[in-house]
């Protein structure tokens, strides 16, 4: 009687916490062993090197050779949220306190800008909150939108508005390092020629 053998074919792994060929991830540091028999079965072998409570466990299972999709990864937005004020003056609208920066939460004259408090008297005394830098915004008037509503609107977005500040108005920003901020307008006050203008926002990175 002639008999078949079994082909070995033993191969070694060393992972943290990364797929492995078959789509497995490694919860900690270890070591994955394959055995390739006939007719056909792969056979994995995972030893743990070390864990952070001291344990250690082998699992051996038999799986079919197939090909599987590595793990999907989905990055969360994290909300960043706060209150600032804006000044600007209807004779001259170069004050430092006339811009504000979304993405980092500073009032801040720079390139990082996003927005910009304008105000000024010709024929009329107006303001108006413009984006900058690459900024780009949509007034959603007295109704304060949600995230998915800002991220499904995109073709309302403009990089212009020529209505005046609306009190309790909402406004969904794009900024120039691609976050989506919701400012609210909270008060708005005139000394003289200074106007400030006070806000709320959320951005989310």
């Amino acid at each position: 009687m002639n008999r078949i053998g079994l082909l070995l074919i033993p191969l070694f792994f060393v992972s943290c916490s990364r797929p492995d060929k078959h789509g497995f991830i490694s919860p900690a540091l270890q070591k994955t062993e394959y055995l390739f028999t006939l007719p056909g079965k792969w056979t994995r072998t995972i030893t743990p090197i070390s864990h952070s409570n001291g344990s250690s466990k082998t699992n051996t299972n038999t799986i079919a050779p197939t090909r599987s999709h590595p793990a999907t990864i989905t990055t969360a937005r994290s909300l960043f949220a706060g209150r600032f004020t804006l000044k600007a003056d209807r004779t001259n609208e170069g004050l430092p306190e006339s811009f504000f920066d979304l993405d980092t939460g500073e009032v801040i004259d720079s390139e990082e800008a996003d927005i910009k408090l304008y105000s000024g008297c010709e024929p009329i005394c107006m303001e108006r909150l413009i984006p900058i830098n690459g900024s780009v915004y949509y007034f959603n008037g007295q109704e304060e939108p949600s995230l998915d509503t800002c991220m499904a609107s995109k073709g309302r977005y403009t990089t212009s508005d020529t209505r005046d500040l609306n009190y309790n108005g909402h406004y969904c920003v794009l900024t120039n390092w691609n976050n989506y901020s919701i400012i609210t307008i909270l008060s708005y006050d005139v000394y003289y020629n200074v106007v400030e203008v006070g806000f709320s926002y959320k951005t989310w990175k």
